[in-house]
Parts: structure tokens; C-alpha cells; sequence
């Protein structure tokens, strides 16, 4: 386990790029469910709707704070970066039974699905995935509810955040 130096500079790095990318797609897709999104809203797969722009706006000041705090030396900003991740993950399987749901629904009732595409339905969730699940598999031994024993053995209930 490293000292608080590296991991918290990599985390607080993390958390920038995560909430400088979810801020931005969440507000280019609250413009494009909006209705003010033409031909650039679609190339960008924003087909989501301005609730998906809320959502990845409230993940990316998550992300945000947590780089914020970071920088200013808090050990507490690894809490605000690791529900960011977890947000962005389960948004994630949102997403994914959504079109999945889509799909199902074709196949089994049939009726005048003649032009329906899953493209439809994308939004930034599935192509911003890959960060915030880069994260959740590189810090995944640090998500515990288990206390951290300190050096001389006693349990350390309120310090329950891990440092890599």
C-alpha cells in the first residue's frame, strides 16, 4: 500500500478528468434533450434525454469535489471519488438493461419495430464507461465497510477509507 502522496495525486488526477468529462457530456446531452441538439447531438450519440445531461451533471460535481478536496490535502476527497465511480457504474447497468430492455421488448412482442435502433438510446453513460470502470478495477480492494486496524491493533472505525 503506498503512502498518502501517490495514491491521492493519481486519485485526484482521476477525479479531474472523470468530472471534466462528465460535466461536459452531461451538459451537452441536458442541450440535446432540451431540444436544442441538431445534427451535432447525434454525432456525439447523445439520444438520451436531458434527465441523463441531470444525472451526468450531478456525477461530474461528485467527481469534482472529490478532486477539489484532494488538492486541498483531505483525505476525505477519496470517499467523493469513489461514489462518483460507484454512480457512474451503476448509471452504467442503468443504461445497459435499458437497451437491453428495448431489444427484449422487440423480439418478444413484435408489433412496428421497423427502423428502431438501439443507436436511439445511447447516451454518453456507455462511451464515458470506461474511466470510471478503469477505476472501480484498479481501487476495488479499497471499497470496504470492514474498520482498518491501526499499528498497535485497535479497530479505527472512523477512518474506514483505504489509501492505495
Amino acid at each position: 500500500m503506498e503512502e498518502d502522496g501517490e495514491g491521492t495525486r493519481y486519485k485526484a488526477a482521476f477525479a479531474f478528468v472523470a468530472a471534466a468529462l462528465y460535466l461536459m457530456f452531461g451538459t451537452l446531452q441536458l442541450l440535446a434533450g432540451s431540444g436544442l441538439g441538431d445534427g451535432w447531438s447525434r454525432a456525439l450519440l447523445l439520444g438520451g434525454g436531458a434527465m441523463d445531461g441531470m444525472v451526468m451533471l450531478i456525477i461530474g460535481l461528485v467527481f469534482l469535489q472529490g478532486h477539489r478536496e484532494l488538492r486541498a490535502g483531505l483525505r476525505e476527497g477519496v470517499a467523493f471519488v469513489y461514489v462518483g465511480i460507484l454512480l457512474a457504474t451503476f448509471f452504467l447497468l442503468v443504461q445497459a438493461s435499458q437497451i437491453s430492455a428495448s431489444y427484449m421488448g422487440a423480439w418478444t412482442v413484435g408489433g412496428d419495430w421497423e427502423g428502431y435502433s438501439a443507436m436511439d438510446t445511447i447516451s454518453p453513460f456507455l462511451y464515458l464507461s470506461p474511466l470510471p470502470l478503469a477505476g472501480l478495477l484498479a481501487w476495488r480492494g479499497s471499497f470496504t465497510l470492514r474498520p482498518r486496524r491501526t499499528r498497535d491493533g485497535r479497530s479505527n472505525a472512523f477512518n474506514n477509507v483505504q489509501e492505495d
